[in-house]
């Protein structure tokens, strides 16, 4: 592809709508999947803008109730939620 084609296609955008797309795609993949049990999952594409660079306080991540799985505990854990008198920061 030539450089002005690049350049034509970028300032329209089309690669900002394919991100979106592939996001809602993955969405709604998400969403269809279902257990043998029977368990079926719910998903919706958060459009939301949130506050970069936020760090989160060891006092904060001591108050979470992590439970890592022997497997790739960093990216596989259950998180429980907290009792309904714990303060929110």
């Amino acid at each position: 592809m030539k450089r002005a084609q690049l350049r034509e296609r970028s300032e329209s955008g089309w690669p900002v709508r394919f991100h979106l797309m592939c996001r809602e795609v993955v969405a709604n993949l998400i969403g269809a999947v279902t257990t043998k049990e029977g368990l079926t999952i719910q998903s919706a594409l958060d459009e939301n803008r949130y506050e970069i660079g936020r760090k989160v306080t060891g006092e904060e991540m001591e108050r979470l109730s992590i439970e890592r799985d022997t497997f790739h505990g960093e990216w596989n854990f259950t998180l429980a939620p907290r009792p309904l008198n714990d303060d929110i920061v």
